[in-house]
């Protein structure tokens, strides 16, 4: 069980250069058609001074299932990766669906005498997430090698992927803090105020499903935190619900701020047009919020301390996100400086969401029933049918009933215990696999 107490940050050692950076697969499999964008990967890391290999498991069509490898597969390479000393840093290839399967199989006490940077987003934000609330190691919510060392790197201008490459740099080898970090004219403000705290969070479905798990971060962990989140390909309906869920079990109450990385390629299933938290939440004035109207995907999302100047319109790292050489990881920066404490906000009235209904209430006239006392439902106009006998309606009901009938009729098969087996494969459809 995590405790509640607030976890004294983990930080790995800042990179020397010449130090070796591993790419790995940590969920997805590599297609054929990312291949270039692994080299590409590997030319951006070398002209930042570092030396860069390709895990094992890193192999064109290798998969299993949606995954790149089965959940022990991975866990043993990251291990491995996690226990050489010649491994400085860990840079995942792509995102996909498989960290939740090997959360508790990783060593942590390898990350504890010797952590390192482990960079990634998407499904990497359960490993930034978990490993926070179970080691207090710092979270690197950064560019993974397929979607962004090897690609949207590629496309951007001359200008822009050498101010990148500088900012990553500073990011991995730095000792100081960074500073403020390069903002776009996109950026907008929903709240305006300042604050100071803790950065937690990630893909905001990966925060939902972190927070299902006996590795879950304690409420008290986000009081006074900055909450940032992120999502991509999913309903907007979808990302409603995840807010909603956060509301309900309390985080939204606790936090003091919150960054959001808009939600791109997100269709809408029907009610509002826009998905803009800042416009659906009513909160105290004095908590700020961000969006990055960039893509949402972009570069550096997590950082141990941030802080928010609202009308210089930046994001700044207040804090190092590596020790100097020879500290302790688990020490102060400085001697006799205990860690900053998260700041509460006793009295806050928390956030609360105006819920916009989908669907219009019934405005027509509603039948009696005398028995009960009550009116009940829409009342049946002449002529019409009722709604629930509609030729629409039906069609999927005789659907559903047609399935539940064939594994009815079929019942046998499954329960075949008393049935020798050649007259049970002649009973079986003629489609049958």
């Amino acid at each position: 069980m995590t405790s509640s107490a607030l976890p004294q940050l983990l930080r790995p050692r800042a990179l020397r250069p010449g130090d070796l950076v591993v790419i790995a697969s940590l969920s997805g499999p590599l297609p054929a058609a990312y291949e270039p964008n692994i080299e590409q990967t590997v030319v951006v890391l070398e002209r930042m001074g570092l030396r860069v290999r390709r895990a094992p498991l890193l192999e064109v069509g290798r998969r299993h299932w949606w995954s790149a490898a089965t959940p022990a597969e991975i866990t043993g390479e990251l291990n491995g990766l996690l226990r050489a000393p010649e491994v400085r840093a860990i840079v995942a290839s792509d995102g996909g669906q498989t960290a939740l399967g090997y959360l508790d199989l990783i060593d942590v006490e390898a990350i504890r005498s010797d952590p390192k940077p482990i960079l990634g987003y998407s499904d990497i934000s359960l490993l930034h997430l978990v490993l926070y609330s179970r080691t207090g190691l710092v979270g690197f919510h950064a560019d993974m090698a397929v979607p962004g060392f090897g690609g949207h790197w590629q496309s951007a201008p001359v200008a822009r992927q050498a101010e990148l490459e500088k900012l990553y740099s500073r990011l991995l080898t730095g000792t100081e803090a960074i500073g403020a970090l390069p903002a776009s004219p996109s950026w907008e403000c929903w709240r305006p105020g300042r604050v100071e705290g803790r950065l937690i969070g990630g893909v905001i479905n990966r925060i939902v499903l972190t927070q299902s798990t006996r590795f879950a971060l304690p409420l008290e962990w986000f009081d006074g935190a900055v909450l940032f989140w992120e999502e991509m390909g999913g309903l907007a309906s979808y990302v409603w619900s995840y807010l909603q869920v956060m509301r309900h079990c309390g985080i939204l109450d606790r936090i003091s701020g919150m960054v959001v990385g808009v939600p791109r390629a997100t269709p809408q299933s029907s009610g509002p047009q826009s998905m803009r938290p800042g416009r659906e939440m009513r909160a105290p004035k004095s908590d700020p919020r961000r969006a990055d109207q960039q893509e949402s995907s972009g570069p550096l999302r997590i950082r141990p301390a941030s802080g928010f100047r609202r009308h210089e319109r930046q994001r700044q790292r207040l804090h190092p996100v590596h020790h100097r050489d020879g500290s302790d990881p688990g020490t102060p920066d400085r001697a006799g400086t205990a860690p900053h404490p998260a700041r509460s906000r006793p009295g806050r009235q928390g956030l609360q969401l105006e819920l916009d209904p989908c669907v219009a209430p019934w405005q027509g006239p509603l039948a009696h029933d005398p028995r009960a006392g009550r009116r009940t439902g829409p009342a049946r106009q002449p002529g019409r049918q009722p709604a629930g006998l509609r030729s629409s309606g039906l069609y999927h009901r005789k659907v559903v009933e047609r399935c539940f009938n064939r594994m009815k009729r079929w019942r046998g098969i499954a329960t075949r215990h008393d049935k020798p087996l050649s007259p049970t494969k002649r009973r079986l459809p003629s489609n049958h696999p």
